[in-house]
């Protein structure tokens, strides 16, 4: 990976994705909550100050419904901003990567336009349903709980952008398309491997529970991530496909909040 900062490369992309996701995130989602407790009367000092010291996680119940409020529209409209942020770093640094892969679909329409909708359709109806008999005996992970409480309230909108159209085209860049191919001088299990624990991580680093609970929290992330891959190794390397296999999902899972 070659580092520029005009042109294309893969790992200025990793790098905005990584300081998105471990720096700038958090301000923009520490300053919505603010902006948006200023907006409903709870306080832009205040709920910041909530935020800041875990108020909003260690102890919900003890908050207002408008300190909630804000908890759920900021951090829906912080996800948003840090996303669009990824996906500006994705689309612009990895732009002949996209280009490529497009023209591929062209080079092949009769093999995409049968594997892209088939591959997406059995991922999706996979990842569901691996998610609803985890679900049924283990808690969720502090991560999908946050995206479920944003989704009921008034931060919908924002977090169904985010985690519908800009989620996929982000994860799907950095873990297929930068990790998984970056490794092809390892044999095929090591990028399979080392993308689907990297893909997990994100998703399960906000939860605190213990050591056993964890890992059978993190399967379903895990197996998602493994079939991601598997869709991306298939389809000829081609990122579109397992970004329609993502969206999908995502849209479905979605959906079945509001069910």
């Amino acid at each position: 990976m070659n580092v520029n900062i005009k042109g294309p490369s893969n790992l200025m992309a990793v790098i905005i994705y990584l300081l998105a996701y471990a720096l700038i995130g958090a301000l923009f989602v520490l300053l919505s909550i603010g902006i948006a407790g200023a907006s409903n009367g709870a306080g832009f000092g205040h709920c910041i100050d909530l935020y800041a010291h875990s108020a909003y996680t260690k102890n919900p119940a003890s908050l207002t419904a408008e300190e909630l409020s804000a908890y759920y529209i900021g951090s829906g409209i912080g996800n948003a901003l840090t996303y669009a942020l990824m996906a500006f770093g994705v689309l612009f640094y990895m732009r002949d990567d996209f280009k490529n892969d497009f023209i591929s679909l062209k080079e092949k329409p009769k093999f995409y336009s049968i594997y892209i909708p088939v591959s997406a359709i059995i991922f999706a109806g996979a990842a569901i349903g691996l998610s609803l008999l985890f679900g049924s005996f283990v808690d969720s992970s502090e991560n999908q709980v946050l995206i479920e409480n944003i989704l009921k309230h008034a931060g919908a909108v924002p977090m169904i952008i985010s985690t519908i159209l800009l989620a996929p085209i982000v994860e799907e860049a950095i873990y297929r398309k930068c990790v998984f191919h970056y490794l092809n001088r390892y044999p095929v299990w090591v990028s399979y491997l080392v993308s689907t624990i990297l893909f997990a991580l994100p998703h399960m680093i906000t939860t605190n529970k213990s050591f056993g609970t964890w890992c059978l929290i993190a399967i379903p992330y895990l197996l998602d991530g493994l079939m991601l891959a598997a869709v991306y190794h298939l389809s000829k390397k081609n990122i579109y496909a397992s970004i329609a296999a993502h969206m999908l999902n995502n849209l479905i899972a979605v959906i079945l909040v509001f069910v």
